[in-house]
C-alpha cells in the first residue's frame, strides 16, 4: 500500500513538471526566422567564398565557379553581384539570373567544394568593347550601382523577361520594363515572305520585293497585294517608294518596256514614271525626278532624260535633305561628292578626307564617317580632316564636341541619319544620338539589319523573316505580322 502510495506521489511529480515545461516552452519567443542568403559579393568580401569568372563569349552570359572557403555550406544569392574586368576597356557584367531563367538565384556551395554556374548576365558600360572568352574577370566586392541593382532584382522577380530589354534599361538607366505579355500568332499569321531582295517602310506598310520581280505590300494584319511586277530594286524617301522596273508600272503606259524609275506614292496608291534609264542591276537613290542607278560599270546619275557618271558602281550613296552623298573610296583616302538636286537642276561639290570611309551620316549638320579596315567612327571637318570620336559616350555631345576627338571608339557596323540625330550600330547594338542628349539603346537584336519608315521615321528590325518595330514608349521590339495568303478551293 505504502508502495502505491509512493509510486502514485512520483506518477504525479513527473507530470507537473512535464505539464510545466510545455507551458515555459509556450512562454518562451519564437526562433528566429531563417536569414536571407548573403549577397554573393559580401560573402566574398567576408572569405566565405573565392570566386573566378568569365564570359561565354558575349556580354549576356558569364560562368562563375564558386569555392568554399567555410567549414560549413555556404547559400549565397548570385543577383545583383557583378564581374568586372581587369582593364576599363572592357564591360563590366551585372549577373541577372539563371541560365534555366529560375526564379531561384541562390547557390550553395558546401564546405571544400567548387560550383560551377551559368547565369545570364548584362553589359554595365555601353562605351567599352565586348569580352570575350580569354577576358579576365573578378567579382566586385561591392554593390553595382542603384539602377542596376535594381534592373537586375526586377530581372529575378520576371526572369522570363527578354533579356535585351533589361539590357536597353541598363544602358538607358530606364524604368522597370513591364513584364513581356505572352503573344502567340494566330493561325494564319505568318511573317515576311521567304526570301525577300529587299524591305521597305511606309506609313507602317511593308514593301517587299521577291526574287521574281513582284513587288507586294502588306499593312500588319493584312495580305500582302502585288503592286508591281518587273521591278529590279526599290528605294524609300519620305512617303513614296521608288522602283527601278524593266517597264513602266503605270497603267496604259505607251512605253510600258523601257528600263525606268517611277515612284508609288502610297498615299494614293498611285503609280507615277519618274525618269528612263539603261539597263540597271540597282537603285541607289531617287527623288523627284531623279536617279542614282548602278549599271554594272558605274553609279550614274538621271535626271532630265540625261545620264553622266558621278562615282565607281560600288561606292556608297548616302541620302541627305538636298540630294546625296557619293563617298569614293582612293588608297587610303576617299572623296566625298556632295550632290543638290532640284529637279532638273544639279549643283555638286567634292571633298577630299585622308581617310578611307566605308559610309557617311550627317549628325546636327557634322559630317561622320566609319574607317574602313578599322571600323573607327570619324568626325570630318570642313577640310577633310578625319578625327576619331567616342560618339556612344553615356553623357550628352553637341556637334562642335564632336570635333575635339575622343579615347577610341567602339567597332562601328553601320551608320545613317534618322529623326532627331543618327542610328548608330556598334558592336553591342543599335543607339540613337542625338545632339546635346543622351544616348538612347534600342534592344540589341543578333543578326539585324534596320529599316525606318520614310513616313513616319519609326525604326524597324529585318532578322531573317522576321520584321519587329521598334516600340519607343515600352523600349522594345514588336513583332510585325501579316496574315497568309488564301488558299485556292478545290
Amino acid at each position: 500500500m505504502t508502495r502505491t502510495r509512493a509510486t502514485s506521489s512520483l506518477l504525479a511529480t513527473l507530470a507537473l513538471a512535464t505539464a510545466l515545461g510545455r507551458a515555459a516552452r509556450a512562454d518562451d519567443p519564437p526562433p528566429p526566422p531563417a536569414s536571407a542568403p548573403e549577397p554573393l559579393w559580401k560573402a566574398a568580401k567576408a572569405g566565405l567564398v573565392a570566386v573566378q569568372g568569365r564570359s561565354l563569349g558575349s556580354y549576356t552570359q558569364a560562368r562563375l565557379a564558386i569555392a568554399s572557403r567555410s567549414k560549413v555550406a555556404v547559400t549565397v544569392d548570385v543577383n545583383g553581384s557583378y564581374l568586372e574586368p581587369r582593364t576599363t576597356s572592357v564591360q563590366p557584367l551585372g549577373l541577372g539570373v539563371t541560365a534555366t531563367r529560375s526564379k531561384d538565384t541562390t547557390v550553395t556551395i558546401p564546405a571544400g567544394q567548387t560550383v560551377t554556374v551559368d547565369f545570364l548576365s548584362v553589359c554595365m558600360a555601353a562605351s567599352a568593347h565586348s569580352p570575350d572568352g580569354a577576358t579576365a574577370f573578378t567579382l566586385a566586392e561591392r554593390e553595382p550601382p542603384a539602377d542596376t541593382l535594381r534592373l537586375m532584382r526586377h530581372w529575378r522577380a520576371h526572369p522570363e523577361m527578354d533579356q535585351s530589354r533589361i539590357q536597353a534599361a541598363v544602358w538607358n538607366h530606364g524604368e522597370d520594363p513591364s513584364p513581356d505579355a505572352p503573344t502567340r500568332p494566330a493561325p494564319d499569321d505568318m511573317d515576311l515572305p521567304a526570301g525577300a531582295k529587299k524591305i521597305g517602310v511606309v506609313w507602317g506598310a511593308a514593301y517587299v520585293l521577291e526574287p521574281t520581280g513582284d513587288l507586294l505590300r502588306g499593312s500588319p494584319g493584312e495580305r500582302f497585294a502585288r503592286i508591281a511586277t518587273g521591278v529590279v530594286d526599290i528605294f524609300v524617301e519620305g512617303a513614296n517608294v521608288h522602283a527601278l522596273c524593266v517597264g513602266s508600272p503605270v497603267p496604259g503606259a505607251t512605253r510600258e518596256r523601257r528600263p525606268c524609275v517611277a515612284r508609288y506614292e502610297a498615299e494614293r496608291d498611285r503609280w507615277t514614271l519618274e525618269v528612263e534609264t539603261v539597263r540597271a542591276s540597282a537603285l541607289r537613290w531617287a527623288k523627284d525626278g531623279a536617279a542614282l542607278v548602278n549599271d554594272g560599270a558605274a553609279l550614274r546619275l538621271l535626271v532630265a532624260g540625261r545620264a553622266r557618271q558621278v562615282g565607281a558602281a560600288d561606292d556608297a550613296v548616302v541620302p541627305t535633305d538636298g540630294g546625296a552623298l557619293v563617298v569614293s573610296e582612293g588608297a587610303g583616302s576617299s572623296r566625298i561628292l556632295r550632290l543638290g538636286i532640284s529637279w532638273t537642276k544639279v549643283t555638286t561639290d567634292a571633298l577630299d578626307v585622308g581617310a578611307a570611309l566605308r559610309t557617311v551620316a550627317l549628325f546636327e549638320g557634322t559630317l561622320l564617317g566609319i574607317a574602313r579596315t578599322s571600323d573607327a567612327l570619324l568626325a570630318i571637318d570642313d577640310a577633310g580632316t578625319a578625327r576619331r570620336i567616342h560618339l556612344s559616350s553615356d553623357r550628352p555631345l553637341t556637334a562642335a564636341e564632336l570635333m575635339q576627338g575622343a579615347s577610341p571608339e567602339l567597332r562601328a557596323r553601320s551608320l545613317r541619319t534618322v529623326r532627331g540625330g543618327v542610328l548608330l550600330v556598334t558592336e553591342h547594338g543599335p543607339m540613337i544620338r542625338g545632339a546635346g542628349a543622351e544616348p538612347r539603346h534600342l534592344p540589341p537584336v543578333t543578326g539585324a539589319s534596320f529599316e525606318t519608315d520614310g513616313a513616319t521615321g519609326t525604326i524597324y528590325a529585318v532578322s531573317g523573316e522576321r520584321l519587329s518595330r521598334f516600340d519607343a514608349n515600352a523600349t522594345s521590339w514588336v513583332p510585325v505580322r501579316f496574315k497568309r495568303p488564301e488558299t485556292a478551293g478545290p
